[in-house]
């Protein structure tokens, strides 16, 4: 019996050291972590309501922009900045501006990813500020397809009543 009850007693003392190892364990390894992995699960979750919503987004951006043309009469025809000149040309023209046009220079196109932004940096000599507020509405009514980037407007060293104005104005495209 001697030899039992030293077995016993070492399993008594190795089921101890046992549950004791399980204890650190659990309070050291598992407690921590289980508050880590609850919040990873629940940034998971956030992440994933958050990438559908991105996703949803992406399908109204396109959608928005997929049927976007350049001029309704024109479709399918591709934008230049040339295209886009003597489209401002002739809106300068249909408001009496085209004497006032001194100079139209394209600028480089930038791609912004799925749209494609076309510059044009167009001036204006002895302009009044009738014609600017005439012009610039033109401009807006004219289907939406132009945006006033900049403008400088300086007045007119020799007649107090007209201006110089620079304007750079650009068209996005989505192709």
């Amino acid at each position: 019996m001697n030899i039992l009850d030293k077995l016993v007693a070492r399993l008594k003392i190795l089921a101890l050291v046992s549950l004791l190892v399980l204890v650190l364990i659990w309070s050291l390894v598992i407690l921590p972590n289980r508050k880590a992995i609850k919040r990873m699960t629940n940034d998971r979750s956030s992440l994933q309501s958050r990438l559908a919503e991105l996703h949803e987004l992406k399908r109204l951006y396109g959608k928005a922009f997929s049927g976007l043309t350049i001029f309704p009469e024109r479709e399918g025809e591709k934008l230049s900045n040339i295209s886009l000149m003597s489209h401002l040309e002739s809106l300068a023209r249909k408001n009496d501006l085209g004497e006032l046009l001194t100079y139209m220079k394209p600028l480089e196109e930038r791609n912004l990813g799925t749209l494609t932004q076309y510059l044009v940096e167009m001036r204006f000599d002895f302009i009044t500020p009738n014609e600017i507020v005439a012009f610039l509405y033109a401009l807006e009514v004219e289907d939406g397809i132009f945006d006033v980037v900049r403008s400088a407007l300086e007045p007119d060293r020799k007649d107090g009543s007209t201006y110089d104005l620079t304007l750079l104005v650009s068209r996005n495209v989505s192709f």
